[in-house]
């Protein structure tokens, strides 16, 4: 199979052309500004202009905050749909791999429990993902740490959060 650019070196403007094509990534509406709460009269009242401003401001925002997270794990649910071997030097999972090539369960500094992203966005914990006989490929992996416990989808057990839950009152003694 030729690759897409084979036989256009670089500077060649096929090349230049293949790996800076751009593909759409979200689209922002006004029905979306509805969904997430704001009254139609509210809505109506944005233009196009103000719309196009938004999606702007949305995505310098987006690229900020979340963009290549987001970006590794989509790009590695896309390589194991591929059938390509993600889990070791993916960089979703760099900071997450052992001396020994496993998948940890805690960070070494701190201890903070660590939960898994199948390709099929199923949460594992550390044991699980590690399991030879799983079925999917491990394609993400963070720390978790605020949040309601977690239910491993391989063994059932709960991944609790370094720092419990905000939605939950403190207990007071």
């Amino acid at each position: 199979m030729q690759e897409p650019s084979e036989g256009h070196p670089p500077g060649d403007p096929e090349h230049t052309a293949f790996w800076s094509k751009s593909f759409e990534i979200s689209a922002v509406s006004r029905d979306d500004l509805v969904q997430a709460g704001y009254s139609q009269e509210l809505v109506q009242i944005l233009t196009d202009a103000d719309m196009q401003e938004l999606a702007v401001s949305m995505g310098n925002t987006y690229t900020d905050t979340g963009y290549w997270e987001d970006l590794e794990t989509a790009a590695g649910v896309a390589f194991a749909e591929k059938g390509t071997e993600v889990l070791r030097g993916n960089p979703a999972l760099a900071g997450f791999v052992d001396e020994d090539g496993k998948l940890i369960s805690f960070t070494s500094l701190g201890g903070y429990p660590i939960y898994y992203l199948d390709t099929e966005n199923s949460i594992l914990c550390g044991t699980c993902a590690n399991e030879p006989e799983q079925v999917f490929k491990i394609v993400a992996g963070d720390v978790y740490y605020e949040g309601a416990d977690l239910a491993c989808e391989g063994c059932g057990n709960p991944i609790t959060s370094a720092y419990g839950d905000p939605a939950q009152p403190d207990e007071k003694p």
